[in-house]
Formats: C-alpha cells, sequence, structure tokens
C-alpha cells in the first residue's frame, strides 16, 4: 500500500524543468564567420587552394595609343569558386560583359604586368601575394578590404605588329 500511496505522489507531483544549456555561439565575422586573423594567415600557407573561392576586383585600366578605353564593368568584386581555372575565363566574362568580337581584344594585367591567358588564378594569386608586403597586417572586423584583394586590370589589347 505504501508503494501505491509513493508511485500517485510522484505522479501528481509536477515534473521538474530541465534547464536548457545553451551552446556558446561563434562568434559572428561577418557573413563567413571566420576570424580575420585566419584570412590573413591563409595568404602565408601553402594549403591546396582550389577548394577556395578567389576574389577579386576587376578595374579598367588607361588605354595605350590611340585605342578607345575599355569601360568599367558594374561588379566591383567578382568570387571564382575554382582557382584551377585559367585567367581566359576572365576574358571570356569581360568579352561577354562589354559585348566584345573575340576575348583577344582584351588583355588582363596584375600590377601593370600583362597576364598570360593561360595563366591559373592560383599561380596569379601565388605571384599577387609574392610582391605584397610580407609583414603582417592588421585588420579589424568592418574595415574596408580592399588591401586584401588582388586587382585585376582590363583594356583593349593592342594588336601584335
Amino acid at each position: 500500500m505504501r508503494k501505491i500511496a509513493v508511485m500517485i505522489l510522484l505522479q501528481n507531483q509536477k515534473p521538474k524543468k530541465l534547464r536548457r544549456v545553451r551552446q556558446k555561439k561563434a562568434r559572428n565575422f561577418g557573413e563567413f564567420r571566420v576570424p580575420p586573423q585566419v584570412v590573413l594567415d591563409a595568404s602565408s600557407s601553402k594549403s591546396d587552394r582550389k577548394n577556395y573561392p578567389i576574389w577579386f576586383s576587376l578595374v579598367s585600366d588607361e588605354q595605350e595609343g590611340d585605342a578607345q578605353p575599355l569601360p568599367q564593368i558594374a561588379a566591383s568584386y567578382l568570387r571564382i569558386k575554382d582557382g584551377s581555372i585559367p585567367v581566359s575565363f576572365i576574358q571570356k566574362y569581360l568579352k561577354m560583359k562589354l559585348d566584345l568580337a573575340s576575348e583577344d581584344e582584351v588583355e588582363i594585367k596584375c600590377m601593370g604586368q600583362a597576364v598570360i591567358p593561360t595563366l591559373t588564378l592560383n599561380n596569379l594569386v601565388d605571384l599577387w601575394l609574392h610582391t605584397t608586403t610580407t609583414d603582417r597586417v592588421s585588420a579589424t572586423i568592418g574595415s574596408s578590404a580592399k588591401d586584401f584583394v588582388m586587382v585585376l586590370g582590363y583594356a583593349r589589347k593592342i594588336p601584335d605588329s
């Protein structure tokens, strides 16, 4: 009888509320949730870059000679998901955006130097990183990333004579 009374008493009691344990919220560093230092340190690592997107900016360069300069495209920053593609894909993109007859009409430049179309974007990033400062650069959340983005120039290609 006593067991039955204890069981009835236990059934009538309100169940204890279990406290939910909140997981610590990951610090949000913008859209990517990657700490800025990791981004800065990634430039010095020689890991396999084909899995990482490449961000760059395309800027219309001043035209040499008498040729008419190409207009600036609207997109400020571009992202390529696969860094193993050649620079010629950027030429094809510009051909489409600028309504050119051929991708051979446009020349891609990195830091003022013409880039061969068969060079992969990963190799181009490596060249760009080797010419930038090796000093550790500090960045704050919300600051501009323009100093960390590769800028590629484009201009009308001067025909070989």
